[in-house]
Formats: structure tokens, C-alpha cells, sequence
């Protein structure tokens, strides 16, 4: 029922964080102790 549908969302940052040294190789937001789907690299 939503497709072809524009839609607006509303968003609050609430807290900014450095990058690690790991994300900043990677390229990406890395999460503790969770696969990245990244197949390893």
C-alpha cells in the first residue's frame, strides 16, 4: 500500500562519537562483537 509513496522521517542526533582506528580501515561503522557482513576484510 506504501509503494510509489513519498515519505518524510524527522530525526534527532543525540550523540557523536571519533571513528576507531578499525572503522576508519574499514570504512564503516564497526559494531562490537557482531559480524560487519563484510566478508572479513
Amino acid at each position: 500500500p506504501m509503494a510509489g509513496k513519498a515519505l518524510s522521517c524527522s530525526v534527532t542526533v543525540r550523540e557523536v562519537r571519533d571513528a576507531t582506528q578499525l572503522e576508519i580501515e574499514h570504512g564503516h561503522p564497526m559494531q562490537e562483537d557482531s559480524d560487519c557482513g563484510c566478508s572479513g576484510h
